[in-house]
């Protein structure tokens, strides 16, 4: 490789000076900018459009490279020295971290997946293995490098940990540009590529951006293979220190909403019953401006507070009740004009049977997912279903993506916020949606079935947050992921409106903290008039588009397909469709061209290319996808969790052996119990000519 050389100078080792522009490698430059059009794409504009660095490169009498960055030097010594200085027993030393997710716990995992886990560890421990409590070595599936500098230190970083997806992270791109001159890139994403491996680059400059994504590329990566990530350190930075924090103290959620099979055929149950013979309407985004604000209305313990202002403005605004807060507001004689409703538990149905016993229902419209509880509907005359996405129930009947509310999950609150938003709301107003408490003692408001115990709040509510008015409030895991999503609505149609919160809870971004006591509306058209017109606007659902969503998708035949398609992986190892990877985001897994490394031998690469299948880059997974993830994805992590505790070698051997087999049992349980469930939906009908079951027109056999 050529290397810049010296103007001037003394030939002291620990002297540097600048490299002038002419004395740059161009051709390695060119060379390195052309692998990352190629391997990252995404990458090569933002380093194509720098002309001028406020960093420099500098060099020593022994041809080492520095970076002069606001008068300090980026590692004081030589890139290369630092490089092997740093990486010789790294896991030692400072600026090293570990991820470490708790053990498997059988309540965390569903019936499949705890089937599979048992059956995976009885046979290994009758077969004399033992697990460590703690990974064996430092290899690991992730690895996040804070801070590319010149780079000379990863390929020692990737050899070293072994890991199947690399992250980088640099805020100053400045560094990653400096490193194209001095730095074989192409080589080294050559190397990566060849192995099969995952390299992406993140440029954010914020602490909770980098965080974020770096959690969303592990989970497309593998949502599963959490357990043991390493974090690299190559400077000091507060804000990827802040990020790093983030991502330990929130490690709860890198696996969060992975879903069970069994919730997700409750899903496609309730949806089919609520379908099958509903004549009604289903959402679809509209474009009319309300002429009146919003008032989502939450069940969190400042409703009380706000109460009587919403009683004595409920003519001025558009009320949506949210979930339980609806009977916080028809007892102090508050009307919702509509009601959303999100869970599918029967305890849903129950707590609105018993409102309807008390209160007058029929004139509020209902909004809720088709995969509510199927008694829920009758108390109502006018429903209208949307289909909620990411549930094995949206491909099999959705009515095309209008017919879905972006970011109603995972509260009830966020859906009655995007709800108000997609039906013209320009001015929101927020109350009772805390998401914590400043007492964790009293966590919703009174006359709530949590209130009178018909209902039991099973969250802890212990961790500290800034208050909408100030001060600490007190919050919890699905809380803080509600407010996140809610802050994405807030941000999509940030143009679109103004939003108020006025609840005493956890501040959120985008809002504005609002008193009720200061809030002042003037009278607008009809109300009712309003809110008819807005119904009648939804499309109508008929039994005609049930049908025809429920046998053009053929659920038995696509099963199974798909039930094959992972069992060949399974058996071969093999991706189920190789792809170009320079084309997307972030690189697809390729076969490995060679086997010289651990990483390029890694055993359990057939569950990566099943990662693939189960979450297609690009696509929109379909319902056979859904059955499939859960499971797959609890067991997947109970199986990395002890492959890394397992020692290497014979044991080691026996052990993949035995997951191989076990899991590719799951697989074809899974199918079964899906065709079995698909038959108590719609029993098969028997052929008069001979006893095997025929089925109905609306099926496919597998």
């Amino acid at each position: 490789m050529k290397k810049a050389t010296r103007k001037s100078g003394k030939s002291r080792r620990d002297e540097f000076l600048p490299v002038a522009k002419e004395d740059l490698n161009q051709e390695l430059f060119d060379r390195n900018l052309a692998a990352f059009k190629k391997m990252m794409p995404y990458v090569a504009p933002h380093l194509e459009n720098i002309t001028t660095t406020h960093s420099k490169l500098v060099i020593n009498a022994n041809g080492e490279y520095d970076i002069d960055f606001r008068g300090n030097r980026l590692y004081g010594m030589g890139a290369e020295a630092w490089a092997k200085k740093r990486m010789k027993n790294f896991d030692n030393k400072h600026g090293i971290s570990r991820l470490f997710i708790a053990p498997p716990d059988s309540k965390m995992l569903d019936d499949e997946a705890n089937k599979t886990v048992f059956n995976m560890l009885k046979r290994s421990t009758d077969a004399g293995l033992s697990f460590a409590n703690r990974p064996l070595d430092i290899h690991c599936f992730h690895c996040v490098g804070f801070g590319v500098g010149l780079a000379h230190h990863l390929p020692a970083l990737a050899r070293r940990t072994a890991c199947q997806n690399l992250i980088l992270v640099e805020p100053n791109f400045e560094f990653v540009y400096l490193s194209l001159f001095v730095f074989d890139w192409a080589k080294f994403l050559e190397n990566i590529s060849a192995e099969g491996r995952h390299i992406v680059m993140i440029r954010e400059t914020n602490s909770r951006p980098i965080a974020e994504n770096i959690r969303d590329q592990m989970r497309y990566i593998h949502p599963s293979f959490m357990d043991g990530t390493i974090f690299f350190e190559t400077y000091p930075s507060s804000v990827m220190a802040r990020a790093c924090d983030i991502l330990i103290d929130e490690r709860d959620t890198l696996g969060i909403g992975l879903g069970f099979l069994e919730d997700e055929m409750d899903m496609v149950r309730n949806a089919f019953h609520n379908l099958n013979e509903f004549e009604g309407k289903f959402f679809n985004g509209q474009k009319d401006v309300l002429p009146f604000p919003a008032f989502i209305v939450g069940s969190g313990p400042s409703l009380d507070r706000d109460i009587d202002f919403i009683r004595e403005n409920q003519d001025r605004a558009l009320i949506i009740s949210c979930g339980t807060s609806i009977r916080v507001l028809l007892n102090n004689g508050i009307q919702p004009d509509f009601h959303v409703e999100l869970e599918n538990v029967p305890l849903v149905a129950d707590l609105v049977d018993a409102l309807s016993k008390q209160f007058d229902l029929s004139n509020i419209v209902m909004l809720a997912t088709t995969t509510v509880d199927p008694r829920v509907a009758q108390y109502f005359k006018r429903v209208v279903y949307y289909f909620r996405s990411g549930l094995a129930s949206y491909p099999l009947f959705f009515q095309g993506h209008e017919s879905t509310l972006t970011y109603s999950t995972p509260m009830v609150t966020n859906l009655g916020f995007s709800f108000a938003q997609e039906i013209g709301a320009r001015n929101l107003y927020n109350f009772g949606i805390d998401l914590g408490a400043r007492d964790p003692e009293v966590h919703h408001a009174k006359d709530t079935p949590y209130d009178s115990g018909e209902a039991v709040f099973s969250g802890t509510i212990n961790q500290p947050v800034p208050g909408n008015f100030g001060g600490i409030v007190y919050s919890e895991m699905v809380y803080l992921w509600a407010k996140q999503t809610m802050e994405f609505a807030i941000n999509r149609h940030s143009a679109k409106g103004i939003f108020y919160n006025s609840s005493d809870g956890i501040r959120i971004e985008g809002t504005v903290p609002k008193l009720s006591s200061t809030i002042t509306l003037n009278p607008g058209p009809d109300k009712q008039a309003v809110v008819e017109n807005i119904y009648e606007q939804f499309p109508d659902y008929t039994k005609s588009r049930f049908e025809k969503s429920w046998i053009e998708y053929e659920p038995r035949k696509r099963m199974t397909e798909f039930r094959d398609q992972l069992l060949k992986i399974c058996k071969t190892g093999r991706p189920l469709k190789p792809k170009d990877q320079s084309g997307d985001k972030v690189s697809k897994a390729t076969k490995p061209k060679r086997r010289s490394s651990a990483a390029a031998r890694y055993p359990l690469r057939y569950l990566m290319h099943v990662v693939r299948a189960l979450i297609p880059g690009g696509e929109s997974p379909t319902t056979e996808i859904h059955y499939y993830r859960g499971s797959t994805f609890l067991c997947m992590a109970a199986v990395h969790y002890y492959y890394t505790r397992v020692e290497d070698g014979p044991d080691r051997k026996k052990f993949l052996e035995i997951v191989r087999e076990e899991f590719t049992e799951q697989v074809q349980r899974i199918d079964d119990r899906v065709q079995e469930f698909y038959d108590e939906l719609e029993p098969p009908k028997i052929s008069q000519s001979n006893s095997s079951p025929q089925y109905s027109s609306h099926t496919q056999s597998g």
